[in-house]
């Protein structure tokens, strides 16, 4: 019985949910400029320069606080 409960809960939360990230996903088509200044910021971003700076945090000490 408490099986069959869990069932029918979730099977319900997906039939209800599901529509909802059908809407999402069109967002997204209608507004073509936030991809591309999406796409602008993530083509700036370089992985090694990110581990460089790690790097060089890492071997400095660094005061904590404001």
């Amino acid at each position: 019985m408490y099986r069959k409960a869990i069932v029918a809960a979730l099977s319900t939360s997906l039939l209800f949910s599901a529509p909802f990230v059908v809407e999402a996903g069109n967002q997204e088509v209608k507004n073509p400029s936030s991809h591309a200044f999406d796409n602008k910021i993530i083509k700036k971003i370089d992985a090694d320069a990110m581990y460089d700076r790690i790097d060089f945090l890492s071997k400095q000490p660094r005061e904590a606080g404001t």
